[in-house]
This record gives C-alpha cells, sequence and structure tokens, in this order.
C-alpha cells in the first residue's frame, strides 16, 4: 500500500506525537502486526526536511553459477538529522538495466546526522540469468568492472514528533542510481567459501559454454512463449482510497497483477477491493472511529498490457484505463475471506490495545473475479490461455514470475518475465527467493503451464486449490 500524503492542522501535531509515542511503545510491548509488504505505507512525508542521500560504497561478485551470480552491495545513508531506523527494504533493484533481488535487511539503528551510515551487513544481490544475453551483460559486468546500480530503498522513521495519524512508523523512501566499481575475489576466497562458482567470467563462456548454452536456449524459448501467451492475459491494478479525521487526510494505495482467464473476465487479489480491512493499522484507525473512510474515495483501475498507465507528470493517466465504477466491469465473485484475531494499539492513545478481526489474503479466499466490459483491450485477438497445471512443482522446480516494473520514466505497463526456483506443498508454492511487490498477484507458471498465483513476497496459491473456483467462475 502506498502512503500518498498526510495534512494536519497545525495546533494538533504536538497531541498527535505524544499520541503516536504511545502507540510505538506499545507496538513493540504487543508484537503489534506489521502491514504485509505488498500492503506497506510508502510515504515521503516524514519531516525530515531534506531528503535522505544514499551513496553505494562498493559492489563485489559473491557467486557466479550457471543460474545466477550473487554480489554483495554496501550502501551508506546520510540523514539530515538523528534517525531511529527500523528495517531497510528494497525494490526495483537494477545492475546494468538487469532486475536483481535482495531480501531486506532487519535491525534497528540510531543514525547520527550528516554522517555517513553503513550497516554492517551487506545487501546481498541475486541477479538470475533469464536468457544467453543476461550472462553476456554479466561477462560484460564483470569484464568492465563497473556496475550502474539502482533502486529504491525504504526504511521506517521511529520519530519522537514527526509521528502521523495512522502509522506508528513513518515510512521514508528514497530513489538511487550510482556507478560502482566492482571488485572480483581472489581464487582461494571462491573455494573457502563453499560455493559452486566457476571461477571467473571466462569460465562462464568457455569451460561450461555447451551446457550453458543448451539451458539458456530452453529459457529462452520458454520465455518467448510466456511473452506471447501469459504477458497479453496480464493486468496491472491500483486501488486507492482516502482517511480522514477531523480535518486530517490521508491517502493510500495498493497496486497488483491480475490475470485474465478468458475475454470477459479477470482475478485479481482480493484485498484491492477493501485494504483498509487487511491492515491492522488501518483497521483500528476504523473500528474505534478514530478515523473515518472518506465518502466517495475509493476507486480501482486497470490496466491491459502495454498500456500507459502513468503520465509524464506522475498522474494516473485514467483514459487508458477500466474503472471499477465503469457500467461495463463489476464485481462476479468473491469468496468470503478468512479472518485472524490481531492486538493493535489503540490510535486514541493510551497504553491499551485493539482486538480484532481482520482479513487474511491467502489461499483461494484470497482472490476475487470480475467482468471486464465487451471487447475491452485487444479480447478479440487474446491468445489462447497456457493449460493449466494441478501438478505441483517439485522441490527446486524452475517457476517463472511476472512483475510490473515500477522504475522512474517507465510509464506503461510492461511486466518483465523472471525466473526463480519453487518448491511446493498441497498448500502452498514457496520461491526460494523473495519477490518485491511489483510481482504481487502474479501467475505462477512452471513448465508444465500455470500453477498458481503469488500472494506474498515468496508463497502462492496452488491451482490445484482453485479447481472448484475456477469451474464455478466459467459458469457464470
Amino acid at each position: 500500500m502506498t502512503y500518498e500524503g498526510h495534512t494536519a492542522p497545525e495546533g494538533r501535531r504536538k497531541a498527535i506525537a505524544v499520541r503516536g509515542l504511545f502507540i510505538i511503545l506499545l507496538a513493540a510491548w504487543a508484537g503489534a502486526p506489521k502491514a504485509r509488504g505488498q500492503c506497506a505505507p510508502l510515504g515521503t512525508r516524514a519531516g525530515l526536511g531534506e531528503t535522505p542521500k544514499v551513496q553505494l560504497l562498493s559492489i563485489s561478485l559473491a557467486n557466479l553459477s550457471s543460474s545466477h551470480a550473487s554480489f554483495d552491495l554496501r550502501l551508506g545513508m546520510r540523514m539530515p538529522r538523528a534517525l531511529h531506523l527500523r528495517g531497510l527494504q528494497f525494490s526495483g533493484l537494477r545492475i546494468n538495466g538487469l532486475p536483481v533481488f535482495a531480501r531486506a535487511l532487519p535491525g534497528d539503528w540510531q543514525v547520527p546526522a550528516g554522517q555517513l551510515w553503513s550497516p554492517a551487513q551487506p545487501l546481498r544481490l541475486r541477479l538470475y540469468f533469464r536468457d544467453w544475453m543476461a550472462a553476456r551483460s554479466v561477462q560484460s559486468l564483470l569484464a568492465q568492472q563497473a556496475a550502474q546500480v539502482s533502486g529504491r530503498v525504504t526504511f521506517a522513521v521511529i520519530p519522537n514528533f514527526l509521528l502521523q495519524v495512522f502509522v506508528h512508523q513513518v515510512p521514508v523512501a528514497v530513489d538511487f542510481s550510482q556507478t560502482v566499481p566492482v571488485s572480483l575475489p581472489g581464487p582461494g576466497n571462491w573455494w573457502q567459501a563453499g560455493a559452486s562458482l566457476l571461477g571467473s567470467a571466462a569460465s562462464l563462456l568457455s569451460e561450461n559454454l555447451p551446457a550453458l548454452e543448451k539451458q539458456w536456449d530452453e529459457l529462452s524459448q520458454w520465455g518467448a512463449q510466456l511473452q506471447r501467451q501469459a504477458a497479453p492475459r496480464l493486468v496491472f491494478a491500483y486501488a486507492r482510497f482516502t482517511l480522514v479525521h477531523d480535518g486530517e487526510s490521508d491517502r493510500f494505495a495498493c497496486h497488483g497483477l491480475g490475470w485474465r482467464i478468458d475475454a470477459g473476465r479477470m482475478l485479481l487479489p482480493a484485498e484491492l477491493l477493501q485494504p483498509w480491512r487487511y491492515q491492522p493499522d488501518l483497521a483500528a484507525a476504523l473500528k474505534t472511529h478514530w478515523a473515518k473512510l472518506a465518502a466517495g474515495s475509493y476507486h480501482l483501475w486497470v490496466w491491459p498490457e502495454g498500456a500507459r498507465w502513468r503520465k509524464p507528470d506522475g498522474t494516473l493517466d485514467r483514459e487508458t484505463a477500466v474503472a471499477l465504477a465503469d457500467t461495463g466491469m463489476r464485481l462476479l465473485a468473491a469468496p468470503k475471506p478468512r479472518q485472524k484475531v490481531v492486538y493493535a494499539p489503540d490510535p486514541r492513545g493510551g497504553n491499551g490495545a485493539v482486538r480484532l478481526h481482520v482479513l487474511e489474503s491467502r489461499g483461494p479466499r484470497g482472490l476475487a473475479l470480475f467482468r471486464l466490459p465487451p471487447n475491452w483491450a485487444g479480447a478479440a485477438t487474446l491468445p489462447p490461455s497456457l493449460p493449466a497445471s494441478a501438478r505441483l512443482p517439485a522441490d527446486s522446480s524452475r517457476i517463472a514470475v511476472f512483475r510490473m516494473p515500477l522504475d522512474e520514466g517507465l510509464d506503461r505497463f510492461t511486466p518483465e518475465l523472471l525466473y526463480l526456483t519453487a518448491h511446493a506443498n498441497a498448500q502452498t508454492i514457496e520461491l526460494t527467493d523473495p519477490m518485491d511487490d511489483s510481482a504481487w498477484g502474479s501467475p505462477l507458471f512452471s513448465t508444465a503451464g500455470l500453477s498458481g498465483f503469488l500472494q506474498g513476497p515468496n508463497e502462492g496459491v496452488p491451482w490445484a486449490r482453485l479447481g472448484k473456483f475456477f469451474t464455478q467462475a466459467k459458469q457464470r
């Protein structure tokens, strides 16, 4: 969930701050649930004054195998004032234009003002070889020993008096882009690390060339098929709403991917319908009447593959979208989501907690079926769907997933295809490496066909659990 802005009368800021401090203390004591990655607030109004500066210090090759390259990135930050930071999350990461993945760095840090601060633990980046050209790009990167690294880092600020009303941690996002020298380890370090390494970029293209070429050729053919038959069936969905309290206004947004199961119907994450019922902080604000949903503020827009969703000025391009309010788009089916009991800080103050029933977005109940307008966005030329597979992926199976790059300047819905590994059981598909929120809702493909849908950073629901839902959906 994207936190888009907050306004509050000057006279109330001190009271808000005191109340917020109690909320922070209670959250630390009670273990208040955190927002899920794909719906985490992403505010830029943290009262910091100047924008924090990110400086990339070094990047070194940690592992090179036939499927991916791993790098250790050290970064530093300069804060305009002394701050208490909690957790570093990364999204939209790229090395020389190629998408890479990184787990979040957990921790709490006291960061001094104006000084270059760096977490002790490096950030491990993993770059998967999507095809032969991607591997050649890595070879070039290693040969030149320089990399252009870009992305976004998001961290929570635990403030003294800067707290917003609806979130007990103020999130801040900072974009960065910088060319960094790449250091290569000596031969002894490679084997001491116990990794299955090829030794150098030259080995990648010589010693194992026949086997690698065959593997990448197979991936390229599979990827080309997915780009032809699956990508045109993807949609990009964006929901927005506003909460208000005594003249204060906060606007939030969620985004995710959806799947056109046929020319007239699509599946979306059900959370996009009522996102405030899935996040404990917002649910507590509404239950206690601390805030209310602004009348008419909820909107849901959907764009087809290839459409421009964002204008050059950063506003949404609604002319290319279909909206839930339109007569041609309507909700067909949404199974009642499961609920779970959680405790969240009471936004009214004090040291109490609010007992809540929040919705879960896992499993078949985490999906919703919509009717699309007739002949919407090339419905007549929609490619045949790939076969659905009830067979679960085996351990370490190759899984293909799409993501929506949200990089600055990429204003068209052009989904990227990435190859990961996964294992599964009867209830879930688990990715070996977590995805950022740009892949939320993506279908998951194995070589046998459509295997499920991504519902969390590294968790998806298998197709085998959706049989009854889709049988009913096709009859509507």
